[in-house]
C-alpha cells in the first residue's frame, strides 16, 4: 500500500470502519513481512486521517504477537482490534488433538469448498423472528431457523445493534428482540444460492404491547 492511492479512496469513502490485511496478492509473505506491512499501513491511516473529526474503527490481523503491540490507531481512534492468525490456527490444532472426531468439522470452517460449513452474520427479520413482546428462548430461535430455512441453516447466536454478542447461550435463555439485531449463522449454502428461503407467511413477526 502507498499513500496516493489511499488518499484517493478516503478522499471518495467516508469510513466508519477499515479492515487491514497483511496478505498481498503478487506475492506470499512470510508471518514477519505480513505484519509489517499491516503496520504500515497504519502508519498511513495515522498520518491520512490526522485531521478526521470522527474516529475509524481499525480491524487487522496479525500473525506475531508484538505488532498488536506496535500498532499506532489514527488520531482520536481507539486501539485497533486484532485478529491472531496464529492463535485461531493453534486453538483449532489444540481442539483437534483433543478431540480428534471433531477434526473433521474443524477444518471445513477454514475450507472454500462447495458444500462446506461456513459462517454468515444475517438479519434476523429473515428468518421471521418475531419483534417485542416476552421475548424468546435460544431454543426456540433455533428452532424457528431451522424451519424458516428449511434446515440448511443453524443459528450459532446473535448479535445486538450495539455490538455485543450472544454466542451458543443456554437454550432456555430468553431474549427479547428489538428489529435491529442480526444472527449468526452455521450454513452449507453455496455462494449464489438463495440467503433463505421465503419466510413462513402465517408466522408472526411483531408482538403487541
Amino acid at each position: 500500500a502507498s499513500s496516493p492511492p489511499l488518499q484517493v479512496v478516503l478522499a471518495d469513502y467516508s469510513c466508519d470502519a477499515i479492515i487491514v490485511l497483511g496478505t498481498s496478492a503478487a506475492q506470499d509473505l512470510t508471518p514477519h513481512s505480513a505484519d509489517l506491512r499491516v503496520l504500515t499501513i497504519l502508519l498511513l491511516l495515522r498520518k491520512l486521517l490526522m485531521h478526521r473529526a470522527e474516529p475509524v474503527h481499525i480491524i487487522g490481523e496479525n500473525q506475531e504477537d508484538t505488532t498488536a503491540l506496535l500498532a499506532l490507531a489514527p488520531h482520536k481512534t481507539h486501539d485497533p482490534d486484532f485478529i491472531n492468525t496464529q492463535a485461531i490456527i493453534a486453538r483449532a490444532l489444540c481442539q483437534s488433538v483433543a478431540f480428534p472426531k471433531m477434526t473433521a468439522a474443524v477444518n471445513e470452517l477454514f475450507s472454500d469448498a462447495p458444500g462446506t460449513s461456513n459462517i454468515v452474520i444475517l438479519p434476523a427479520s429473515k428468518y421471521s423472528v418475531p419483534v417485542g413482546g416476552p421475548g424468546i428462548t435460544f431454543g426456540t430461535l433455533c428452532q424457528l431457523v431451522g424451519i424458516v430455512s428449511k434446515e440448511t441453516d443453524h443459528c450459532l447466536g446473535w448479535l445486538e445493534e450495539g455490538g455485543e454478542m450472544a454466542l451458543v447461550p443456554n437454550l432456555d435463555v430468553k431474549h427479547t428482540f428489538g428489529g435491529d439485531e442480526q444472527l449468526v449463522i452455521m450454513t452449507r449454502r453455496t455462494e449464489g444460492e438463495e440467503e433463505v428461503p421465503s419466510p413462513i407467511p402465517t408466522l408472526p413477526t411483531t408482538f403487541d404491547a
